[in-house]
């Protein structure tokens, strides 16, 4: 029980240095920059050969309801199985799109269609439905776990600094990166260490 507080504490003591060294500044920036990561969405799509396809298309559609786009989309869409599905992408993250295709859903609102987007399979026209994003004070632990342990390390090699810790050298070097103590260690098989029996062993 004392260890897992201690776990909990230290954790907590983590995350709470890694927030003031890198500021919600920072954090808001990464997660604007990232925010297809956080953005779940339900939308259909009308997948097209050519730009000017996708441009017809999306003049029949760009006011559409959803049930008149799912037609349309059944009627143009070359990817297969669309003539039954309607381009219905489900509902799932945006981030698991290509960056062209999420980046688009991104910045839709529900019930909006897009202009004709281009990724690696053609020219999209696309429909969202309903989107889901993630508020930043609900995504920022998210977003400092990756970098919690760098910034733990080097507020501890700080802390080492300023407190000035000393070792004896028989115990071992004390290392600021770890907080800790690293055991002297000796390569040289003629060292030995004399416990108290007077009798000689070799140095650990």
């Amino acid at each position: 029980l004392d260890l897992g507080r201690k776990i909990l504490t230290i954790r907590a003591v983590r995350a709470a240095v890694a927030e003031e060294r890198i500021g919600d500044d920072e954090l808001r920036s990464q997660y604007e920059q990232r925010l297809v990561e956080f953005t779940t969405v339900e939308a259909n799509h009308i997948l097209l050969t050519t730009r000017a396809q996708a441009q017809r298309v999306y003049t029949r559609v760009k006011d559409a309801t959803r049930a008149r786009f799912v037609a349309v989309a059944k009627e143009e869409s070359t990817e297969p199985g669309a003539d039954e599905s309607g381009g219905d992408l489900g509902n799932t993250s945006a981030s698991q799109f290509v960056p062209e295709f999420a980046t688009a859903l991104a910045a839709l609102e529900p019930g909006q269609v897009s202009e004709p987007v281009q990724s690696q399979f053609g020219w999209h026209v696309i429909y969202l439905a309903d989107k889901q994003v993630t508020p930043f004070e609900d995504a920022k632990a998210g977003l400092l776990e990756p970098l919690a342990d760098q910034e733990f390390r080097g507020w501890l090699e700080e802390r080492a600094d300023e407190v000035g810790v000393e070792v004896n050298p028989r115990y071992g070097r004390f290392s600021a990166a770890t907080f800790s103590v690293q055991p002297a260690r000796s390569s040289d098989p003629s060292e030995v260490a004399v416990p108290n029996d007077g009798t000689a062993s070799p140095s650990p």
